[in-house]
């Protein structure tokens, strides 16, 4: 199928909100959040913190779409402006270790972001507004993100 269309189409079927639609998804993610690492192309298969980011990566984007699929969640519309929050509890052992604050906050939420591309919305790139937390209180990784449409961009 030509992907041009299909892309066509869905601006059709997504151009009005559907009565009653969900615009806003909550996720609950398990399991470690590493932070983007500096990739050049053709190094994701040599260096060995780009192969474990990207597996998380995808490990993340398993869980997204599982719980979209539990929920029936229809990806987001197409184009549309987004707005995105997390709450990102880190282990105590890890704080303990090198800290809360041991990398910058956009590179930590960057796995999460992509790997939405395309479960959750089509691309990262329409998310206009971020807001998070980082939390040292468990034991285990735990990540809760919501997802939804802003209704209004301006602000």
């Amino acid at each position: 199928m030509d992907k041009q269309r299909v892309i066509r189409d869905y601006k059709k079927l997504t151009s009005q909100p559907q009565p009653g639609a969900v615009t806003d998804y909550l996720f609950t993610l398990a399991g470690p959040v590493m932070p983007a690492p500096r990739m050049v192309r053709g190094s994701q298969r040599t260096d060995k913190r780009a192969a474990e980011y990207l597996n998380i990566k995808h490990a993340l984007g398993l869980q997204f779409r599982q719980q979209m699929s539990l929920n029936d969640w229809p990806i987001l519309p197409f184009e549309t402006p987004l707005y995105i929050a997390f709450d990102l509890v880190i282990p105590r052992n890890i704080v303990d270790r090198r800290g809360l604050h041991y990398c910058d906050w956009d590179n930590l939420t960057k796995a999460i972001q992509d790997a939405g591309n395309g479960i959750i919305y089509w691309d990262d790139m329409y998310i206009d507004q971020c807001l998070g937390f980082r939390r040292r209180l468990g034991i285990e990784w735990e990540t809760k993100v919501r997802v939804g449409v802003l209704n209004d961009p301006a602000t």
